[in-house]
């Protein structure tokens, strides 16, 4: 038996355009998260592809998978027996509000439960509701058009009995969908992939697990700038396009877009590099964090460091670092003009490029947000 990993993995929605053409035509295209495994990509080019099954042959033993999908990373450790076949499945939430998507890596159970939690109970409901009443309404609908003749209905009548069937279906399926989704979540972490053990006591959670509770330390999240990462986009006048949308926003899962780790030091002592939620046990009082990232796309020379003063308290203390993605990409293309990204020819293309790397320059490269 061969010792493989199968990760099945969503297909995305992004928008696709021919840098060079002339006509700048606009349209829907798939695309796959990128994925790497033990530093090494699965897939060549996930910019054109919409891969739902990966297949990947490995020798036995510890490896690290790493996703990314617009700037969302995870990583996850696996260990593989002689012979043995693990699955992982790839859950992805885009938040277009604040930018915190979220995205999960584990067992079908794991993610499931992850992508659960966040629903509300009253959504699930409505949408239980409605779904149900289409359902009821088409099959009513059908069974009083084939039979309203020998029950002595008009077609008016026929409707109607269809209509209030639909509705007391789907207000009793959406009643009962809400009230039982008040019951508390079942939690992810039962589930979830074990933690990844760096220096210093500190680990990488996955996504949808919680630090410690009552322990002092640091929770740290490195995540690209939210107001920078909708500057990839352009409207309609922009270019010729067949669905007259007012706006598209555009971005491919490129490899030469994978951001290094981030590098993360606590008082002067290395903890490591790894995409993900890192819990760092810190006792009560000042600590200085540093994040470092070395590069971008294989171009070191564009890398970014910050460090600030964090105050531990008796519980978690919430950390961002928010990285400037569209400033490192600028640099690179300085420095190196064959690592140049689609989104970037795209956008130059639209004549968009000079206020969006102006935009994205007048940002700090890398800066702490605590809570």
């Amino acid at each position: 038996m061969s010792t493989r990993l199968v990760i099945h993995a969503p297909v995305l929605e992004s928008e696709d355009i021919d840098p060079d053409s002339l006509t700048g035509m606009v349209r829907a295209t798939k695309v796959a998260p990128a994925v790497r495994v033990d530093g090494h990509p699965v897939i060549d080019h996930p910019e054109r592809d919409a891969v739902r099954r990966i297949e990947v042959p490995l020798n036995p033993g510890r490896h690290r998978v790493e996703v990314m999908v617009k700037q969302t990373y995870e990583t996850v450790q696996v260990d593989l027996a002689q012979g043995e076949t693990v699955e992982l499945r790839i859950g992805y939430l885009r938040r277009k509000t604040d930018g915190d998507d979220r995205l999960y890596v584990g067992t079908k159970p794991y993610v499931d439960r992850a992508f659960s939690a966040g629903n509300s109970a009253v959504v699930k409901g409505v949408g239980c509701g409605l779904g149900l009443w289409f359902l009821m309404f088409a099959v009513l609908g059908g069974i009083a058009g084939a039979f309203a003749g020998s029950l002595g209905l008009n077609g008016a009548q026929a409707i109607l009995g269809a209509l209030g069937g639909a509705t007391i279906v789907g207000l009793i399926g959406g009643v009962w969908l809400g009230f039982a989704g008040r019951r508390p979540a079942e939690d992810a972490g039962e589930l979830a992939p074990k933690p990844i053990r760096m220096g210093g006591n500190a680990v990488v959670l996955p996504a949808a697990v919680d630090a410690p509770k009552g322990r002092p330390g640091i929770v740290l999240r490195v995540r690209p700038r939210p107001r920078t990462m909708p500057m990839i986009g352009f409207q309609r006048r922009a270019f010729r396009d067949a669905r007259k949308r007012i706006g598209y926003e555009f971005y491919y899962n490129e490899l030469v877009d994978w951001v290094s780790p981030p590098r993360v030091i606590l008082d002067g002592q290395e903890l490591g590099a790894a995409w993900g939620k890192w819990w760092i046990p810190a006792g009560t009082g000042t600590h200085r964090l540093r994040v470092e990232i070395d590069g971008i796309g294989g171009c070191q020379s564009v890398g970014v460091a910050e460090e600030t003063e964090i105050l531990v308290e008796r519980e978690a203390k919430p950390v961002v670092a928010w990285f400037n993605f569209l400033a490192m990409a600028h640099r690179r293309e300085q420095a190196q003009p064959a690592l140049t990204s689609r989104w970037q020819q795209v956008m130059r293309r639209a004549k968009r490029y000079d206020d969006l790397s102006g935009q994205a320059q007048g940002e700090p490269d890398l800066e702490f947000e605590t809570s």
